[in-house]
């Protein structure tokens, strides 16, 4: 259950970070479409089984909803990073490669550079933020940058910021918990 609910944070994430602009919405909106139909499907999928004899009721669903996750995880495998992660680390010209990819351009293209150059300037303010908001934390320590993450998060419900942190954290729980009662069998 953890896990799916990470994955359902995660993937939206990774999509926003990788699609071009102009179609991120519509892969977003069929990325949820995507878990509401898995659910619809085992749902409908545990109904047709519950009056099989013994345990097979239950473990026939178990392994058909395994086939998806393990088509899934192995295909994680070719997922390039994201050129957002690549320049936050420092890895620029990975990150301009990744996007040309992405894009299906030539990182000369004009397009591929701006958005290249846009990446960049906002993981540089992003950096600037972290240092003025948490000075003592920026030296390069294992430990610093565990204090450093923690802070990240906290940053979340610090004053200005605590209303878009319940907004997005309650659309991911009402998104899941409004279907809950309605698939659970009786």
């Amino acid at each position: 259950m953890l896990t799916t609910r990470s994955l359902a944070t995660i993937a939206p994430l990774y999509i926003s970070e990788i699609a071009p602009p102009e179609i991120r919405g519509a892969l977003l909106v069929l990325q949820e479409f995507s878990i509401v139909l898995g659910i619809v499907i085992a749902f409908w999928t545990t109904y047709g089984t519950r009056f099989m004899a013994g345990e097979w009721s239950w473990r026939l669903p178990f392994l058909i909803q395994m086939i998806p996750g393990l088509i899934l995880g192995a295909g994680i495998v070719f997922l390039p990073f994201s050129p957002r992660w690549l320049a936050s680390k420092g890895r620029d010209d990975e990150a301009l490669v990744v996007l040309g990819k992405l894009r299906k351009l030539p990182t000369d293209d004009p397009r591929i550079f701006q958005e290249w150059c846009e990446i960049r300037a906002e993981v540089t303010f992003n950096h600037e933020v972290s240092v003025e908001r948490h000075p003592e934390l920026q030296a390069k320590t294992r430990t610093n940058e565990f204090k450093l993450e923690v802070q990240s998060w906290l940053d979340c419900f610090r004053h200005g910021c605590w209303k878009r942190t319940v907004v997005g954290v309650g659309i991911m729980f009402f998104q899941q918990f409004v279907g809950m009662f309605l698939l659970t069998p009786t």
